[in-house]
């Protein structure tokens, strides 16, 4: 999905089809998040591979910092 082609009512109906209620003063920030997250992944799905890539062996997850 295009992060341009999210607007509020596509951000309400897959609330719903999860059955979640979006306060109308959350809504501004759930639609920001909604399409920043939509470039995300239109960014990983638009990287290319070439056929020398390789998948890892293993995920290592990066440490989480201790809240100071």
């Amino acid at each position: 999905m295009n992060s341009n082609d999210i607007d509020e009512s596509s951000v309400r109906r897959a609330a719903a089809a999860v059955d979640l209620d979006i306060a109308p003063a959350h809504l501004p920030g759930v639609l920001f998040y909604y399409r920043m997250v939509a470039g995300f992944a239109a960014t990983v799905g638009d990287f290319t591979l070439d056929e020398t890539s390789e998948p890892a062996g293993v995920f290592t997850p990066c440490p989480v910092k201790p809240k100071a």
